[in-house]
């Protein structure tokens, strides 16, 4: 699938094949590199179908003219550039191959620059330990910011121990049902401080999203029957992994541990369907979410930073 190649095309993101194909492509990459280098289906997927009814065909219009796949002569996907927002862009590649990443970084230069007062400017991220990305984007005039975030990892081999519930409280998955729906969309806007969540939205990501599995969506409901904390794992059978993402919980249920036991509970679900390697992220300006994490067994911490252009 992957590999330098000279003879290659660069399109966008037009069709619902498209879509389909970058999905796979990003599956494909982590059985062929062995751990999770580029995105892990769900984000693509939140990207596109965690959306009210109206924002979905903007956002279909938008990756139309700001997603880029570059294909061989074969028709095969050896890279794509996807902005996660304005002027940030991730490329999804394989680590050694210089000209597929050369040829998504001008191009997205070109199309996905924004302006400043007076110059413009462009951001894409970069493993610490990629020296290849690295010297590409020093070439071409891109400097490191402080700006990060940390991926941990472990392998799932024993069942984690269920932290005792405080009186009341309950975990549990979300149903597919629309009181879940408006559940979790209130619990999403409290926990992030947002309002745009919804249960449209969120109806929509679980019917639309290939790889949401509501046996995977944990909640700890409060004994009010509100969703107190929440951990979503997005689990690929074939390929054996899980990304834990997001993980919130309510402002007003905050230290009672609940967090850790909407994880707990989703990781022995994981390692009851054969998975073996799980994955989760946070800012590095995020310490509490990182000590959890660690403390959970959520080791092997590497960073991926923001490199940024200004011209």
């Amino acid at each position: 699938m992957m590999g330098q190649n000279r003879h290659m095309q660069l399109k966008t993101c037009q069709s619902l094949s498209d879509i389909m194909a970058v999905r796979q492509f990003l599956l494909d990459s982590y059985s062929e590199i062995g751990h999770l280098y580029n995105w892990e289906p769900r984000r693509w997927e939140g990207k596109l179908f965690h959306r009210n009814n109206k924002e979905l065909l903007k956002q279909r219009e938008a990756i139309s003219h700001e997603v880029a796949i570059l294909l061989d002569e074969k028709n095969q996907i050896q890279g794509v550039a996807i902005p996660e927002y304005d002027g940030g862009v991730f490329l999804q590649c394989s680590p050694d191959d210089i000209s597929t990443q050369e040829i998504l970084v001008d191009w997205s230069l070109e199309n996905l620059s924004q302006k400043a007062e007076n110059n413009m400017w462009l951001e894409v991220w970069c493993n610490e330990n990629d020296g290849l990305r690295q010297q590409i984007l020093d070439a071409k005039g891109f400097k490191p910011t402080s700006e990060h975030q940390i991926k941990r990892t472990q392998t799932l081999s024993s069942p984690k121990p269920l932290p005792e519930l405080p009186e009341g409280y309950v975990v549990r998955n979300v149903d597919d049902s629309d009181a879940d729906f408006e559940k979790i969309a209130e619990l999403l806007n409290a926990a992030f401080n947002r309002d745009f969540h919804s249960a449209e939205e969120y109806r929509n990501f679980a019917t639309l999203a290939p790889s949401y599995k509501s046996e995977l969506e944990i909640v700890v409901q409060a004994p009010n029957g509100e969703f107190a904390a929440h951990a979503g794992f997005t689990a690929h059978d074939k390929e054996s992994f899980v990304v834990v993402e997001p993980v919130c919980t309510h402002p007003n249920h905050q230290n009672l541990g609940l967090a850790r036991i909407a994880i707990a509970e989703g990781l022995n679900r994981c390692l009851e369907m054969g998975i073996k390697t799980a994955y989760i992220e946070a800012w590095y300006s995020n310490p509490v979410s990182n000590h959890v994490y660690q403390q959970m067994g959520f080791a092997k911490p590497t960073c991926q930073f923001i490199w940024r252009k200004e011209f």
